[in-house]
């Protein structure tokens, strides 16, 4: 179990496998500062809950208030957006590259 202060949960196909994958962002207060990316494997597993992958794809960490997920760049594959917070926060666009890969280049003010 990841103990933290999430703020933020979007659900979404981020994968293109036709389940809803889970992506979080927190506020760094409850101990895990670390945003997280939860592929659904598609699988329920001994207990009948739904096996996530925790991918940490990204390396945002701490102050983020809200994400969405939408195709920014077109290309077929959905990117996540994420709203930050405080100082030398800038907000983030993380491009997804279609291999569970993301480009985090992109600071947005």
């Amino acid at each position: 179990m990841i103990k933290a202060s999430r703020m933020g949960v979007s659900l979404a196909d981020f994968d293109n496998d036709g389940d809803l994958d889970i992506y979080t962002s927190n506020d760094a207060l409850g101990g895990d500062p670390q945003n997280r990316l939860w592929i659904n494997e598609g699988d329920t597993n001994a207990d009948g809950l739904i096996d996530f992958t925790n991918a940490d794809i990204t390396d945002d960490t701490g102050y983020s208030w809200g994400n969405e997920f939408a195709d920014f760049d077109g290309n077929g594959f959905l990117d996540i957006y994420v709203v930050n917070n405080g100082p030398g926060r800038a907000n983030r666009l993380w491009l997804n590259q279609g291999d569970t890969t993301l480009d985090g280049s992109s600071r947005l003010h």
